[in-house]
């Protein structure tokens, strides 16, 4: 279930997963993190939802701020919350779209590490930034910023750092 934040709508996202349940179709989360903590624990712990997919995109509250216009705080708080319920927390699966010169920094990943260490993360899917959203926010009248994706060799640096020294499963998606 994704769309946008499916938190905004928490109670339809709710009882299309009861639907899917009772159909016995298992179901994956794809959320920011940013919305009502009940919510997305009542979501997360039901039990024909098979996976969280969970975004990262930075650990630094300024810099997710200055890149999203929202603070990370309620962010962190879901996810620390999920981590640590036992319903929930093998089912998260983070999501770090990955951004040349804004959350790629040695020191940016290094402290996103000792978090997700802290909360017993065992998996990440590193997302290389792509610009696919550049001609939707064009086609719909808008202007959206262009980045560029870390170099292969950063890539490679984040997933081995994650992988040896953070013990976690990491799977590398879209361009490496």
């Amino acid at each position: 279930m994704s769309g946008g934040e499916l938190l905004m709508q928490a109670e339809a996202a709710e009882r299309l997963i009861d639907e899917a349940g009772r159909r016995g179709i298992s179901v994956c989360l794809d959320t920011s993190g940013y919305g009502d903590s009940q919510a997305l624990m009542t979501m997360a712990r039901k039990e024909n939802v098979a996976y969280i997919l969970y975004d990262m995109k930075a650990i630094d509250d300024e810099v997710h701020k200055a890149y999203t216009g929202v603070s990370n705080k309620r962010i962190l708080e879901n996810l620390e919350m999920l981590a640590t319920d036992s319903r929930a927390s093998g089912k998260l699966i983070l999501r770090m779209p990955l951004i040349k010169g804004v959350n790629d920094s040695e020191e940016m990943i290094r402290r996103t590490g000792e978090f997700y260490r802290k909360l017993g993360i065992r998996r990440v899917n590193l997302l290389p930034y792509h610009n696919f959203g550049i001609s939707k926010k064009r086609n719909v009248g808008g202007e959206q910023e262009a980045f560029e994706q870390p170099a292969k060799e950063r890539l490679t640096e984040i997933e081995i750092y994650f992988q040896n020294e953070i013990n976690l499963s990491v799977e590398v998606l879209g361009d490496k």
